[in-house]
């Protein structure tokens, strides 16, 4: 017997007498959902073409259609599954006494209890032919039935219910305010937008939304930004600027902070010295709008006005069972939106307390502690029933659907793993900015973060390390931490082109994304064995005043030198371990992935070395090069001696690639075989010499 069902868009009546009588094929016919749903993790297997699921007529393929992203759709076949997955919800507790999790280099686990289980749907699509992306797009959204007295997602329509967010926030404030709550030094010259009165105030000791969005071109940013009286909001104001208003006061609070608007531009002497101070507005406000969507402040907020979204949302009703699929993954909507695609928003997102995206489909929300979106209607609960001194407890989506929850802002990982600090340089580096000379201020917010840490990570010219590193190896793979010569190792994607008015031996002086190669595994207890030494090293660090200043010169003025780059001179002075090298005829690279050099051991024995190169330039034959090492790793029977290969610019040598020259040690002689014993270990050793080196 046919079963009948009608087929919604989100927002209607399922039962939509316009909508019953429809057939289901004769494949879909065999799906018994009666039994998928009563039965946790059952998995039916179909096989189905998309050709023939779009030409049917058969609403269940028509609404498996529908739901599959567009570079899904570019696929004829298909093998899916529908699974029926009910995970458990984990209530997680700390207690108050106990520092916030990740708060420190040991891992605490939580007590936790099952609370219920609730059916999700999940069609696990298998394509014959490889989909480019498949894994980076937005994903097959989930699908979920309707349960007795509760939904667990629900239909989106073109405005946003801020109830919920407003929900959101009062759990973040009410169950972890200890590691949300943290904020920076107060700004005495702070001013904010009253919502109210639309005039610019001092905030005195106010709560204030902050709002992070795209500039956009020449003619918004040049657009005006106070009122004549030099004290009130213009009476005409782009669509994202007033939606950001309306939001903060949806959410109960008067207090708006917008760099347009609230930042002096008529003392340049001021306008330098808060837009240096960014980061700190937004680590201190309690809440960040970002709008993921427009590429200018004339876009909007979705969901704010009416008709400003329609959220793709298919659903449909077999028999008594009602299905409404989620919409596209938040997290692919935010990494695509022209907000990511920008230099200064990465430190307004990653160092805000609490952030509420807007994307085009549905409102995120993301705290240090839990992620939150709209479009999946999960509880907020305590399991002692309100938050109490002494403990406190919440469910989020990370805990309730793993495989929902999208993590973005991920600043905590620095506490346990400062190596995640590359990480983040990687994602900055792919970003766009208007002006070059940024490119180490759209950072120095997350360098002031990292100094107020537990183990302070400082950085020079944009390297990274902490000062217990910078003069001897670490004992254990415990104490591993970046050091200066390990932030050496950074490499441009591609060959690059060199960032004028910044170092060749820092990322900061090249352009396009830079990534660190980790060749060794930074948790592996043998590590000690294989990090014979950071490098034999005299660095001295030069200022745009003529000083030449120790390490610890350095550290003592670390917070004026540090945080205000323009005072240092892009020179090191260093003194090394270095031997000549020579650029072989680029003809001979054909045929060899890597460029060459030539150099010659301590016995003249001739070396030809592939590098990997840093510029995108052609480096001539005729031009003197210096390779000098930085770090040296290895085992008893092999040293692996990296190298930074130089070019001279009259006084001034940069950096123009890097290098890894792997030779034997004496150790590993003896146990070859007997003729070869009469070999030596300088041999293969680089001709090595001291010498001192002005690295620009």
């Amino acid at each position: 017997m046919e079963e009948d069902l009608g087929r919604t868009r989100a927002g209607s009546d399922f039962s939509s007498p316009a909508n019953l009588g429809t057939k289901l094929c004769d494949i879909c016919r065999t799906i018994d959902f009666n039994s998928i749903l009563s039965s946790r993790n059952q998995r039916v297997g179909v096989s189905m073409s998309f050709e023939l699921m779009s030409r049917k007529g058969c609403v269940l393929c028509d609404f498996l259609v529908d739901i599959l992203p567009e570079q899904a759709r570019k696929n004829s076949i298909y093998s899916y599954r529908i699974c029926s997955w009910s995970p458990p919800i984990e209530l997680f507790t700390y207690r108050k006494s106990e520092q916030p999790p990740n708060s420190d280099n040991t891992r605490r686990y939580p007590e936790s209890w099952t609370y219920n289980n609730f059916p999700v749907l999940c069609l696990d699509f298998e394509p014959v032919h490889p989909i480019p992306d498949w894994e980076h797009g937005p994903g097959i959204p989930w699908i979920f039935p309707s349960l007795p007295g509760w939904t667990i997602t629900q239909p989106l329509s073109d405005l946003i219910d801020f109830k919920v967010p407003r929900m959101w926030q009062d759990a973040c404030l009410s169950f972890h305010s200890e590691y949300c709550g943290q904020t920076a030094p107060p700004l005495e010259w702070l001013k904010v937008i009253d919502c109210n009165t639309r005039k610019i105030v001092p905030l005195e000791n106010h709560d204030y939304v902050s709002l992070s969005y795209v500039w956009g071109t020449a003619a918004h940013a040049a657009a005006p930004t106070i009122a004549a009286d030099g004290l009130s909001l213009p009476e005409e104001l782009p669509r994202t600027i007033e939606d950001a208003i309306a939001v903060t006061l949806l959410l109960n609070y008067r207090y708006l902070w917008i760099d347009k608007f609230c930042i002096d531009k008529s003392n340049n002497e001021k306008f330098v010295k808060e837009l240096g101070q960014m980061d700190l507005v937004y680590r201190n406000s309690v809440l960040t709008i970002i709008d993921a969507c427009g590429e200018d402040p004339s876009f909007g907020l979705p969901g704010v006005r009416p008709g400003s979204r329609c959220p793709h949302q298919p659903s449909i009703q077999i028999g008594e069972h009602k299905l409404l699929s989620d919409v596209r993954n938040p997290q692919w909507l935010i990494k695509n939106s022209p907000w990511s695609t920008r230099g200064w928003t990465y430190q307004e997102g990653l160092l805000s307390r609490r952030r509420l995206i807007f994307t085009s489909e549905q409102i995120y929300f993301e705290c240090h502690g839990f992620q939150f979106k709209e479009s999946v209607n999960y509880p907020v609960i305590n399991t002692s029933g309100a938050a109490t001194a002494d403990s406190s407890t919440s469910t989020s989506l990370q805990q309730f659907y793993p495989q929902l929850a999208c993590e973005m802002f991920e600043l905590n990982l620095v506490l346990i793993e400062p190596y995640q600090f590359y990480r983040h340089i990687t994602e900055y580096s792919e970003r766009f900015l208007s002006h070059q000379s940024d490119i180490l201020n759209g950072m120095l917010g997350f360098f002031r973060y990292t100094q107020e840490l537990d183990k302070p990570l400082f950085h020079l010219w944009g390297l990274p390390f902490h000062k217990t590193t910078i003069d001897r190896a670490p004992k254990s793979s415990s104490e591993l931490t970046p050091s200066l010569t390990d932030s050496f190792r950074w490499m441009p994607e591609n060959p690059s082109r060199r960032r004028k008015g910044f170092p060749s031996w820092s990322w900061t002086g090249w352009e396009g994304k830079i990534i660190w190669p980790i060749d060794f595994d930074v948790h592996n207890d043998n590590f000690r064995m294989r990090l014979r030494r950071l490098a034999d090293l005299d660095v001295t660090i030069q200022t745009k005043a003529g000083q030449s200043l120790s390490f610890d010169a350095f550290f003592e003025s670390y917070s004026t030198l540090g945080l205000n780059p323009n005072l240092l001179a892009c020179i090191l002075r260093i003194r090394a371990l270095s031997f000549v090298i020579r650029r072989l005829d680029p003809q001979l690279d054909e045929g060899i992935a890597k460029p060459c050099f030539e150099f010659h051991t301590m016995r003249r024995r001739k070396v030809v070395l592939g590098c990997d190169v840093t510029t995108s330039e052609i480096l001539p034959v005729e031009h003197e090069y210096i390779a000098f090492q930085y770090m040296e790793t290895g085992s008893r029977y092999r040293v692996n001696s990296h190298l930074m290969v130089l070019m001279r610019h009259g006084k001034i040598w940069e950096r123009v690639a890097l290098g890894i020259y792997e030779y034997p040690t004496e150790n590993s002689l003896r146990r070859w075989e007997d003729g070869l014993t009469d070999v030596q270990d300088d041999d293969w050793m680089p001709g090595f010499e001291w010498r001192e080196i002005m690295l620009g």
